[in-house]
């Protein structure tokens, strides 16, 4: 995900770039007299325009009007260009120059000069234009009529050509000039104000200035309100301003207003440009309009609707083919942009072949165009790696490099060392010797080279050599690069004095690969070598844990513990293998710990995101003040250079930082725990949790290791299991196999796999399992203890035929000391249906096409869930929501508080960013606001309740980081309240799930607990089912996770409901019999 914003940022300059061209042309003060001329090219007359221009500066001569004739001065070379005359310029030079020998009027100099500057300025003259503002600026001093805004218009003019010109000091100085020229002037046009306001705010965001950049983006936005002036201030500055807003918003994590502020860009763009067709900036006009498209799609990855962006991003490559020319560098960016998306949603064929594309067109372009790719072609490679196809990307890394060369030839940017480390990389881990040393290498010297890079790229680069050492199996040489890594970061953090995030980050990879080369060197039987590198790796960890949670940017602290899970592996590693040869049940527990941790840790690190998540019954005030205390803390222990002084403040304020968290932990015990608790229990204690003739099935990898720890309140045990092929055959299961023989196969070998041999440890019939990883996506109920002949006997063979099986993610989870709570109200449903009526009211309402939400109108209609919600309404005296009455705004008012929750709507798990798997609810065709509810959105909802059912049929799931969604889920529906929540694995028939579920219900109206009343439902299916349906993806994908408790249901008024029934039926029934006789 990160790569794919990053690749985003090259369209951004081009975005940013082109937001200026047409402000310049647009201060040409066009009279009556060239508004005919500039008639005469919109409608392709080239020849009558240029006879009128010509006529009318014969007149503005002979009349000596020449303030009238300066303004002619830029057609004489338009009208050239258009006509295909190379040397328009030098036509528009002579019109200036005759302008001169007739007056010395300031005035018509300065009329003059502006035309040139933009004319220049349209045909990439950049330093030409620079030149020609600079005349027009001197020139603007002089003269007495709007004296201000015209050294406004050319100082701008001034800062856009130098920003153009990549001097961006230049740029700001200008801009700043600008801003200070119009504070002066009460009467500023409302273009001058916008055009200083956007430039300021573009350089403010270059530099991560984001709320100043506002600042500034937001006087421009205020100057453009208060006129009525021409069409670029009603439509295009808005559509410029509102989409540089939307990049801080979306940069912010603010998606929904930087959603807003795309669409108001959008929106004016197209106004904007059906009116301008014939507009000299068109093209770059369109590809703003589309980088601003372009920008919302990736706001949809942010908040997890991948279909969507994927649509988006689609429109822009069709449109790129529409707009520009064939082997334009605009259609190589937007393919190239296409390919991101793809390569995020993990359709990595389709992301391959648009790469291939953007390659192709490349070679037909100018070498100075190389810089385009030399992005894609890296992700090209990492594509390549995972598919195995290790030729293809050693020969993509070179070509990458290759482009870097042509476009920067022996200079080593930032993203170039970046690229090359990857190769490194690379190469030692597919035994590419040689070009791993010699690529390692390369980056070093040109670190050593360079005169600014300071000790940080030098760190970088030892522990790069650390890594393609240990990868090639150099253990001597690891420690070596490792120790000297570590030696210069001991030595800046003496030097300064203070115990920096910064050094911590960097010290987390060389301990790890220092102390993995040590233990590849040292004998794995030998007790006290092995507990002294376990030693140091704990004291990593613990420095991890107390690190991570002062990190205030989500990018940031991801990034931290993605660079923490090898060491977190390595560690687990090491605590078994200790465990292992000393049998010491401390390392037994510490590694429980750590893995237990690590869970959390990776649902805060996802809630992190977003800056606009709010927690249930937590003060506003409060989770201010934390960000800002994180805020503030982040940003001293980022600092490399400081005084005492800093160094006292960062004191006092972690001081401050320590009780604050210890008011959370008195004020507000739930959320602290949620939010910064370092969890940790003994087996002792987690035996003492579980529940009477219960056992615990607790699966867990280390590294790509398979092990399960079984405990019931008296025993435990730890068993080594079979991994292999396990994810294949797992998604076999749940895509569902249309081969009988394939299904029987899989059940049986993954039993062997995976139950088997820990099966006699397994002595009661409840069993609760806490899967890991990919085992989320697998309902262990299938499994069967011997190969079936037919599925029909699963009701005898199976783990569902022999245990009551529920469902967790953490072993902290388990409590049996917790007291269901007593609703008053038993029941409420919600069920949006999706039919065909609802799509079509959402497409009539819906005026833009860029707007319609395409994946919503593929949605397949739920009609048994619609009957199911309504009948169980009827039988337990519930309320139920149908159809467009079952939204979001709805669902978050009336959910709160009842028994039971029932929810039949589609739901998308997003294993990539957890936070933002979703539930789908309908449409509000009037209130534009969102119609989904993210997992983050949960957490600030009261959705207390014995049980909410999640009678999801899924819209996708993606295959990897398999289970992340379903545990954030599961965890944000238990923080806002609901003791246990029902739901399903994979995309699930929504008629057999109705069946089950109705099942379900009948067995908890009698009193059965949970599982129990789950068991029997699937039995009672399976009973009666036949043929396909009998295959596991059409009942065992519905789990039961947490509480299992039974449910005190009131059915007693539900007598009412049958005899108002039963009195229909029967007055029916008479009528009929009544109508018959008549006939007769």
């Amino acid at each position: 995900m990160k790569q794919f914003y990053n690749c985003c940022r090259l369209s951004m300059m081009f975005f940013i770039l082109f937001n200026f061209h047409y402000g310049i042309n647009s201060q040409n003060n066009i009279s009556y007299s060239t508004k005919i001329i500039q008639n005469l090219i919109d409608v392709d007359s080239l020849d009558k325009a240029e006879k009128e221009l010509k006529t009318q500066a014969e007149y503005y001569v002979n009349t000596k009007q020449y303030d009238s004739l300066s303004k002619l001065t830029y057609y004489f070379g338009r009208i050239a260009k258009l006509k295909g005359d190379d040397n328009f310029l030098d036509k528009a030079n002579n019109a200036l120059d005759r302008l001169k020998s007739f007056t010395k009027s300031k005035e018509a100099l300065y009329n003059a000069y502006s035309d040139m500057a933009s004319l220049t300025l349209e045909n990439d003259m950049n330093k030409a234009s620079y030149d020609y503002n600079k005349l027009a600026f001197e020139a603007a001093k002089k003269t007495s009529e709007d004296r201000l805004n015209k050294m406004s218009s050319r100082s701008y003019g001034l800062a856009s050509t130098s920003y153009f010109m990549r001097k961006l000091d230049l740029a700001k100085k200008h801009g700043l000039e600008t801003f200070k020229i119009n504070q002066k002037n009460p009467k500023a046009s409302a273009t001058n104000v916008y055009n200083a306001c956007n430039i300021i705010g573009v350089m403010l965001q270059n530099e991560s200035k984001l709320d100043s950049a506002l600042y500034y983006y937001d006087i421009g936005v205020k100057a453009l309100k208060k006129t009525k002036g021409n069409l670029s201030e009603r439509y295009y500055y808005p559509a410029v301003l509102s989409s540089n807003i939307a990049v801080i918003y979306l940069n912010q994590g603010k998606f929904n207003k930087s959603l807003k502020n795309q669409q108001e860009a959008i929106h004016n763009y197209k106004i904007f440009m059906d009116s301008s067709s014939n507009h000299p900036r068109l093209s770059n006009i369109r590809y703003n309009y589309l980088a601003t498209i372009n920008d919302m799609g990736s706001n949809y990855i942010k908040i997890g609707q991948i279909e969507r962006s994927l649509q988006l991003f689609e429109h822009n490559y069709i449109k790129a083919k529409e707009y520009f020319p064939e082997n334009s560098i605009q259609q190589i960016v937007f393919t190239n942009q296409y390919a991101q998306s793809k390569w995020v949603a993990q359709e990595n064929e389709e992301a391959l072949d648009l790469i291939n594309e953007s390659y192709v067109k490349l070679k037909k372009l100018p070498e100075s165009y190389a810089g385009y790719m030399t992005y894609s072609l890296g992700t090209k490679a990492n594509i390549l790696e995972n598919f195995g196809r290790i030729e293809e990307a050693y020969k993509a890394y070179n070509e990458s490099d290759s482009l870097y060369e042509v476009v920067s030839p022996n200079t080593y940017s930032f993203d170039r060392l970046t690229k090359l480390r990857e190769a490194a990389t690379f190469y030692s881990r597919n035994n590419f010797v040689k070009e791993a040393n010699i690529t390692a290498n390369r980056v070093l010297q040109a670190v050593q080279e360079a005169e600014t890079t300071g000790n940080l790229e030098i760190i970088k680069t030892y522990n790069l050599f650390a890594e393609i050492k240990l990868n090639l199996e150099e253990y001597d040489k690891s420690i070596d690069w490792a120790n000297k890594s570590l030696a210069i970061i001991k030595e800046n953090r003496a030097s300064i004095n203070m115990d920096s995030i910064f050094w911590h980050e960097l010290k987390i990879q060389p301990i790890f690969y220092k102390s993995k080369a040590q233990y590849h060197l040292t004998d794995t039987t030998n007790t006290e070598d092995i507990s002294r590198i376990y030693k140091t790796l704990q004291e990593a960890i613990k420095e991890i844990n107390i690190n991570a949670s002062k990190y205030d940017s989500y990018l940031d602290k991801n990034e931290y513990l993605h660079k923490a899970n090898g060491l977190q592996d390595f560690v687990m590693q090491v605590a078994l293998k200790l465990y292992k040869l000393t049998n010491n049940q401390t390392y037994l527990d510490q590694l429980i710990s750590m893995h237990e941790s690590r869970i959390y840790n990776q649902i805060r690190s996802k809630l992190a995101v977003r800056d606009d998540i709010q927690f249930k019954n937590i003060p506003e005030s409060v989770l201010e003040r934390e960000k800002q205390l994180k805020k503030t803390l982040s940003e001293m222990r980022s600092e490399t250079n400081f005084d005492k002084e800093t160094a006292q403040n960062f004191i006092l304020k972690n001081k401050e930082w320590n009780s604050f968290l210890d008011s959370l932990k008195l004020y507000y015990p739930k959320y602290y725990k949620l939010r910064h608790e370092i969890l940790k229990q003994s087996l002792g204690k987690l035996q003492s949790n579980i529940i009477d003739r219960t056992t615990v099935v607790r699966y867990f990898f280390i590294d790509s290791e398979l092990y399960a720890f079984v405990l019931d309140p008296k025993n435990s045990s730890l068993h080594r299991l079979n991994a292999d092929n396990l994810l294949n055959q797992i998604n076999l299961l749940s895509q569902g196999l249309s081969n009988s023989e394939k299904i029987k196969t899989t059940l049986f070998r993954l039993y062997n796999q995976l139950w088997k041999p820990l099966e006699n440890r397994v002595k009661n019939e409840k069993v609760i399992i806490i899967p890991d990883q990919e085992l989320f996506n697998l309902s262990f109920e299938s499994l069967t203890s011997v190969k079936l002949n037919n599925l029909d006997e699963l009701t005898e063979s199976s783990l569902l035929a022999k245990y009551v099986i529920s469902y967790n993610y953490s072993l902290y989870l388990l409590d049996k000391n917790i007291k269901t709570k007593t609703y008053s109200k038993d029941f409420i449903a919600f069920a949006p249906g999706f039919n065909r009526k609802m799509k079509e009211n959402y497409k009539v309402a819906i005026t833009d096409s860029i707007n319609i939400d395409k994946t919503y109108l593929k949605l397949l209609p739920q009609p048994f869930t619609t009957d199911l919600a309504e009948e169980y309404s009827q039988l337990f005296n519930g309320t139920s929501f149908i159809n467009e009455k079952a939204s979001k705004q709805i669902f978050k008012s009336e959910a709160r508080e009842h028994k039971i929750i029932h929810i039949g709507t589609h739901a998308e798990s997003n294993n990539v960013s957890p936070e933002l798997s979703r539930l789908i609810f309908a449409k509000d065709v009037v209130n534009e606001e969102d119609n989904s509810l993210y997992t983050f959105e949960i957490y600030n909802e009261n959705l207390s309740s014995n049980l909410a059912i999640l009678t999801a049929c899924e819209t996708g799931k993606p295959t990897f980081q398999s289970g992340e969604g379903m545990i954030s889920l599961a965890h944000a529906f238990n923080y806002a309240g609901s003791e246990s929540i029902l739901t399903s694995l994979w995309k699930i028939d929504e008629q057999s799930s109705t069946k089950i579920i109705d099942n379900f219900y009948g067995h908890l109206k009698n009193g059965l607990p949970k599982d129990l009343a789950l068991q029997k439902a699937k039995l009672d299916y399976l009973s009666t089912a036949e043929g396909r349906t009998l295959s596991p993806q059409y009942w065992a994908g519905l789990v039961l996770i947490g509480d299992t408790s039974p449910i005190d249901l009131d059915t007693s008024k539900s007598w009412v409901w049958w005899l108002i029934m039963g009195i229909v039926i029967m007055l029916l029934f008479l009528i009929l019999i009544r109508n018959s006789k008549k006939l007769n």
